[in-house]
């Protein structure tokens, strides 16, 4: 039996539109698909808004508990001094089943039911974090043979072999993660490459986020045109290659990512909290090189998406961002970009009815760019999401 769901919808088609349906039904078939959207013949004058579920392109697992705890740091000795020692408790898997299950809560809570996700070194806690996973998604066994505390670096061979297990494990819920150029030998990159392209998988990474980084990249290999270099002579980047951040990307490295299919996660809250800069929003867009927004948890301070929206309003000056788009980067873009785009992230019809019913009334004199900048900067985070639903199903909070 099919079940309508009534308020304001508001659909994102692309950059520049999102659909606003007041008065709006969306009807869900058997099988948890959308059957339907429309304007309902009765004023149905409801106070909530009905949205697609929020999609998160990069977000760290083991950084959960210390999200945005060490924000005034740069990126470096933020890895060095708190994040590296908080990931080398991962091989305890009673605090990765803990934490998991509280990671994957909060998500849910504020309405993130699609996302890629770093996981930490260790086999085993990796292994746990995809069986827990009551999301769609991704979840990479980082990747660190080198440059790294002795807790996390791992043997080249090793590591390899660990990754090409989980692949053959878990298949399409596994994405390979060398966790950026500093902590990773060629070899493993290389490597990490070939497993990939066996599996035809996903691949995760970190790319020009700060200036000392890129630096570092620059002496480790100084036969490398530029750090996005490193990674097209290993063979990482193409069309299924997710790479975070690209603050600090030249010209000639954008046409590189724009040549080989390469997308990237954008984190605002992340590059404010960690002072690495700002992504060239208009020179990304330009270069017609896809990209959606992502919390980067822990240097992002927290899980909501529509935190991440605020901010990607408030630290671009351009006529690029609007609330319209934000919308599009945190809903749709971000599924396109994960390989999910015929599955999730808008209202088309045979979609699955992935969705929020949001706790706000609208206006209905106004338009949704007044409505989705009324959620993000006018909203209460943390309860603006009154319920989630997944497949057409409910999901409760553990």
């Amino acid at each position: 039996m099919a079940l309508e769901y009534k308020g304001t919808i508001l659909n994102p088609i692309d950059r520049n539109t999102v659909e606003i349906i007041h008065n709006g039904f969306l009807e869900v078939d058997d099988s948890g698909r959308i059957a339907n959207v429309g304007q309902d013949n009765d004023d149905n004058d409801l106070s909530q808004v009905i949205i697609p579920a929020f999609v998160d392109t990069h977000i760290h697992l083991p950084q959960f508990d210390v999200r945005g705890t060490f924000s005034g740091n740069e990126l470096l000795p933020w890895l060095k001094t708190y994040i590296w020692p908080e990931e080398a408790k991962y091989s305890n898997t009673d605090h990765v089943t803990d934490v998991s299950k509280r990671f994957y809560d909060d998500l849910i809570r504020h309405g993130t039911l699609t996302a890629f996700i770093y996981g930490t070194v260790y086999e085993e806690a990796t292994r746990e974090m995809i069986d827990l996973m009551p999301i769609r998604g991704r979840v990479g066994k980082m990747i660190m043979d080198t440059n790294s505390p002795k807790a996390l670096e791992e043997k080249t061979d090793e590591a390899l072999k660990s990754v090409r297990k989980l692949c053959i494990d878990y298949d399409d819920r596994h994405i390979v993660t060398p966790r950026f150029a500093p902590s990773c030998t060629m070899d493993v990159m290389k490597g990490a490459a070939k497993i990939a392209d066996d599996f035809d998988c996903y691949i995760q990474t970190h790319l020009s986020e700060n200036e000392d980084e890129i630096a570092w990249v620059k002496k480790l290999f100084p036969n490398n045109k530029s750090y996005t270099d490193v990674y097209f002579q290993a063979g990482l980047l193409g069309p299924k290659t997710v790479v975070g951040h690209c603050v600090h990307c030249s010209d000639d490295e954008l046409k590189i990512l724009k040549q080989t299919g390469t997308k990237i996660a954008h984190c605002p809250t992340s590059n404010v909290a960690l002072g690495s800069g700002t992504m060239p929003l208009d020179r990304i867009i330009e270069f017609d090189i896809p990209f959606a927004l992502a919390t980067d948890v822990g240097a992002g301070p927290k899980t909501s998406m529509l935190d991440v929206m605020r901010c990607f309003l408030d630290v671009h000056d351009s006529v690029n961002a609007t609330p319209t788009s934000a919308l599009y980067y945190a809903t749709l873009a971000g599924a396109e970009i994960l390989g999910y785009g015929n599955e999730t992230g808008n209202f088309k019809k045979g979609k699955s009815a992935d969705f929020l019913i949001l706790d706000m009334q609208a206006d209905k004199n106004k338009d949704a760019d007044f409505i989705i900048r009324k959620l993000t900067h006018g909203s209460d985070y943390d309860t603006i999401v009154k319920k989630t639903f997944l497949k057409g199903v409910e999901q409760l909070i553990s």
